[in-house]
């Protein structure tokens, strides 16, 4: 799954030693979460099921991408020079 480099290649243009950048099969989002496990896990998930019935596919507008070094696990990875090595043109 997410681990599966078999079509991983280098950037054209990239020195020929350069590992290749991957981009895994996982999602990297969390959109909902709890603090704390639920007492009640049934009715929890017959809330969440009520409002996820409600759900409307929409459109997300993602106004810039970034490569990052990440050596913070769960992708906390400080907004910072050491970490962001490329970014494409913030958009509005």
């Amino acid at each position: 799954e997410g681990a599966d480099w078999s079509q991983a290649m280098a950037l054209p243009g990239s020195p020929a030693d350069d590992p290749a950048p991957h981009i895994p099969n996982i999602v990297h989002a969390t959109v909902l979460r709890w603090r704390a496990e639920p007492e009640d896990r049934a009715s929890a998930k017959e809330a969440f099921d009520r409002v996820a019935a409600t759900w409307e596919p929409m459109d997300v507008m993602v106004p810039r991408f970034r490569a990052v070094w990440e050596d913070i696990p769960y992708m906390h990875i400080p907004e910072d020079q050491d970490h962001i090595w490329w970014q494409s043109e913030l958009r509005s």
